[in-house]
């Protein structure tokens, strides 16, 4: 790029110049570095530009990854909740009443074996 503006001046001066000018050996081979240093700075500023684009597509898909990783998240949490709230039912309904408690029918049972030894013994 920089050496087609480089060729491009140099012809553009030589048209508007009235007097031809020449250069010595040692500015050529300056120029000629001059013109391989700006194309190899250039293709490594297009390296690292591509490079650049790259990670900033690998960067817009670990923000999508990452959304859609809150999205499941949000829903694994709301659906924990719901979990949770429906174990508290659960242990609502599952609680023991009152007829299902052991000294209920403990005491019941004494109390009838010892109402019917008292009666059979008033009996007698």
């Amino acid at each position: 790029m920089t050496k087609k503006l480089l060729i491009i001046f140099c012809i553009f001066a030589s048209f508007f110049s009235s007097a031809q000018t020449t250069f010595s050996d040692q500015e050529i081979v300056k120029l000629d570095s001059l013109i391989q240093y700006y194309e190899q700075n250039d293709s490594i500023q297009s390296q690292s530009i591509s490079l650049l684009d790259n990670q900033l597509g690998l960067y817009k898909q670990q923000v999508v990854l990452d959304s859609t990783l809150l999205f499941y998240k949000d829903q694994e949490l709301e659906l924990l909740n719901s979990r949770v709230s429906l174990y508290i039912e659960l242990n609502k309904e599952i609680k023991p009443k009152w007829y299902d408690k052991k000294w209920i029918w403990f005491t019941l049972g004494c109390v009838t074996i010892t109402t019917s030894a008292y009666v059979l013994d008033k009996v007698n």
